[in-house]
């Protein structure tokens, strides 16, 4: 065995997301015996771990000077103001391990931060152990508002690929000049874009992904920015056939009385969800964006006014609820009527019972699935529900095709808002709206039948349509692949997971799209990995990328103790030329070129100023954090509730140290929205 070279193992992460942060809490624990110990301060009160994260240095390291020199701006939150190790006594040897890592948003966490449910703060609380447990490690870094690019920085496939960050694809880092720098580089970006079904009418406002619509209630940047675009930004953006702003259209102006999720996942349920909980609710005990909550709230002011008084939201699934992929206690939650949070209100819940009633294929297959059958239990008991309270109500409900329902017997909040499920239902067309033939006014779905073995069941068309009204459409129906696969020049992308090839984390070199990637003729990217969505594609919860993330960290171990990772400038001609493509990639965005004999990291700061653009990293994000937190407790919200800062420029003024508001904070803003047309 080839002995590991002397000095610490070098490891990049693309993504600060619950994949990537695994990752790093994997390595650290096969390190942990020869590691300096986490900040003893971690477990000391919040306020003061923040006081010492947010302490300016006396002096800047050679990083920082580097950074400067290179035209970053004053105050930029770089790793000369990462909080210092604890005064601990030196160990045996240097440091064993070192972990940068790169993301493209402003701030950490992934889709913790902007994909979870607002009102399922016990999930969310898992970044609070991240951030203690891996971001404040002496020996890991953050360096956030910062994209990687598999291709040329000045285009291709990058982590930035949505505009997360509000970077354009020209000022990303290049993936192979990381590999030049770091003995293993582990991508971990794997959330691709939202997607909705190319079907006539996708275009029409109102109608978007539920990534983005998730987000938007979730205080992210970009979703923010694009979802509530202007008739004006919108129109402007089609003109010059622009793919980088959404539709858009969800404002206090255009509200929503009819809704349609179509999906049958988890995503679906928290959409429909969050559409039906009272606003005040999700304002108190939230960290739901403010703006977000506000446009729900006028939502349901203009429904109570109107003659139905009501909100419906429909949730369509293009198949059976035996095939349905969601789980039973986020089923149940959302059939039990009642939000998980205080002041969510309730709400009336509408099943037919003949689409729950299973054929003897998905019967037989629902008895064998312990979860399955307990969703389709709490369908089937719903639908019981549904029918009796019918029957109480005289005969008055919810019809077949989503008619009106008087609402007779309720309480005043149940009668303002339902939720109906629909099965074996396909889109077929978004339809415009009567009086706005800019935004979307009803969905025209085709009838299926299932047929075939259990397992494998598909929809038969039957003839008949139904036409739902919807002022507005969610679609949650999966994810686009990694954006940093496929593509020229991108890593080679698995067409059955839509994520990387590879084999056990490590990525393959070249993969014909057919057959198994991880066959025994393989060949390996030596030191490149992935973890997360980017390994398996958009399945899986939080937890997943736990198990998940634990596979690729033992990959790297078992690598760099085999011998088989040496330093990238001992591989010279994959230094060479690495380095030959970032140096024509700076050339796009600055003189920079990569030039890293002691710091890895220090020709992507330096890349990073030469673009002007701000790097956020774990004290910088400190600031952030302890600043929505007090906004929080300030706003009244429940203890620990933070309130979220969405606008891109805010954020960086923070991470800076500046008050939000400052003049250089509103100048950036204005930019912006000139640039959005907004």
């Amino acid at each position: 065995m080839t002995p590991p070279p002397p000095g610490p193992l070098r490891v990049a992460i693309v993504g600060a997301g619950p994949a990537g942060l695994y990752t790093a809490a994997s390595l650290l624990t096969h390190f942990r015996s020869r590691l300096p110990s986490p900040d003893a301060a971690a477990s000391a009160p919040a306020a003061a771990v923040t006081a010492r994260a947010v302490a300016t240095p006396k002096a800047l390291p050679p990083l920082a000077d580097a950074a400067a020199a290179a035209g970053a701006p004053t105050g930029v939150g770089l790793p000369s103001t990462r909080r210092a190790p604890p005064p601990l006594p030196p160990p045996p040897s240097a440091p064993p391990l070192a972990i940068d890592i790169y993301e493209a948003a402003a701030v950490p966490f992934g889709l913790i931060r902007s994909g979870v449910a607002p009102d399922h703060g016990s999930v969310k609380r898992v970044a609070a152990t991240l951030d203690e447990a891996v971001l404040r490690h002496p020996a890991v870094r953050l360096f956030a508002n910062t994209p990687v690019s598999a291709n040329r920085a000045g285009g291709g496939d990058s982590t930035d690929s949505e505009g997360r960050g509000g970077l354009t694809q020209g000022s990303c880092v290049p993936l192979r000049a990381l590999q030049a720098a770091y003995h293993a580089v582990v991508v971990a970006a794997g959330g691709g874009r939202g997607v909705v079904p190319p079907l006539p009418g996708a275009h029409l406002r109102g109608v978007l992904p539920a990534l983005d619509y998730v987000g938007w209630l979730n205080g992210h940047p970009p979703a923010s920015a694009t979802v509530t675009a202007s008739a004006a930004a919108v129109a402007g953006a089609a003109a010059a056939a622009s793919e980088t702003l959404p539709p858009g259209g969800l404002s206090p102006d255009t509200p929503v009385a009819s809704a349609v999720v179509i999906g049958a996942g988890n995503v679906a349920l928290d959409v429909a969800r969050s559409l039906v909980t009272a606003p005040p609710g999700l304002a108190a005990a939230t960290d739901a964006a403010t703006g977000a909550v506000g446009v729900l709230a006028a939502w349901e002011a203009a429904a109570t006014a109107s003659a139905s008084r009501r909100r419906t939201v429909t949730l369509v699934a293009r198949r059976g609820p035996a095939q349905a992929a969601w789980t039973p206690k986020e089923l149940r939650e959302l059939l039990g009527g009642i939000s998980p949070v205080e002041g969510g209100g309730r709400w009336a819940v509408s099943v037919e019972p003949e689409a729950v009633a299973l054929d003897a294929v998905d019967a037989a297959a629902v008895a064998k699935a312990r979860p399955s059958r307990r969703c389709i239990e709490a369908l089937q008991a719903a639908a019981a529900a549904s029918v009796a309270r019918q029957g109480t109500e005289g005969g008055a409900g919810a019809g077949k095709d989503g008619g009106d329902v008087d609402g007779g017997g309720k309480s005043p909040l149940e009668a303002t808002r339902e939720v109906r499920f629909r099965f074996c239902l396909r889109p077929e067309a978004f339809l415009p709206s009567p009086t706005d033939g800019t935004r979307v006014g009803a969905v025209r779905f085709a009838r299926v039948a299932l047929g075939g073995p259990a397992g494998r069941r598909t929809g038969t068309l039957t003839g008949e349509t139904l036409t739902l009204p919807a002022d507005m459409v969610v679609t949650a129906t999966g994810y686009a692949g990694c954006p940093l696969a496929g593509g020229p020049g991108g890593l080679p992308r698995d067409p059955a997971t839509g994520g990387v090839a590879h084999v056990g984390g490590r990525v393959v070199a070249a993969f014909s799209g057919t057959g198994d990637a991880g066959g025994a003729d393989a060949t390996l990217h030596v030191g490149l990995y992935v973890a997360g969505w980017a390994k398996r594609g958009p399945t899986g919860i939080i937890a997943t990328n736990k198990w998940d993330a634990e596979e690729t960290a033992a990959a790297v171990v078992a690598d760099w103790t085999a011998g088989r990772l040496v330093h990238p400038a001992a591989t010279a001609a994959a230094a060479a030329a690495a380095t030959a493509e970032a140096d024509a990639d700076a050339d796009a965005v600055g003189s920079a070129t990569w030039d890293a004999p002691g710091d890895p990291a220090a020709g992507a700061i330096a890349m990073a100023a030469a673009a002007g653009r701000q790097v956020v990293d774990a004290a910088g994000w400190a600031r952030i954090d302890a600043a929505e937190r007090a906004a929080g407790a300030a706003a009244g919200k429940a203890s620990g509730v933070r309130e979220k800062v969405v606008a891109l420029p805010a954020l960086l003024a923070l991470a800076r140290g500046e008050p939000v508001g400052s003049a250089r904070e509103r100048a950036a803003a204005a930019a912006v929205d000139r640039r959005r047309g907004g």
